[in-house]
């Protein structure tokens, strides 16, 4: 059976968990494609933007931030076709536009 053979994104309010637990911040500034995965109290903070591409898999307490107010750093986020992100990383943007075409280990924090 495939698991996402009815697969549709989760309606997202701001600072609402979803039916899936995920919390966004600015969801109309996310946007995830078909069959993406994303673990339990995920947060995503979409303010400059979150692409997630299709079949993506995020583990659960994964944080995805377009701001980091520590740096003074904004910019969207985008997250290629395939990639797996494992539990606890954390993503902030590195510039204007931050692209991640590769898998990330449980636990990295990544800018």
């Amino acid at each position: 059976m495939n698991r996402f053979k009815n697969w549709k994104p989760p309606k997202m309010k701001h600072g609402k968990l979803t039916k899936w637990n995920w919390l966004p911040y600015y969801p109309k500034n996310i946007i995830i494609g078909k069959n993406v995965d994303i673990g339990a109290f995920s947060f995503l903070q979409g303010k400059y933007g979150i692409i997630i591409e299709p079949n993506v898999q995020i583990g659960s307490h994964v944080s995805i931030y377009s701001e980091d107010t520590e740096r003074k750093i904004n910019g969207q986020i985008v997250i290629k076709k395939g990639v797996l992100i494992g539990s606890h990383a954390t993503i902030f943007p590195r510039d204007k536009l931050f692209i991640i075409n590769f898998n990330v280990k449980a636990g990295s924090v990544i800018y």
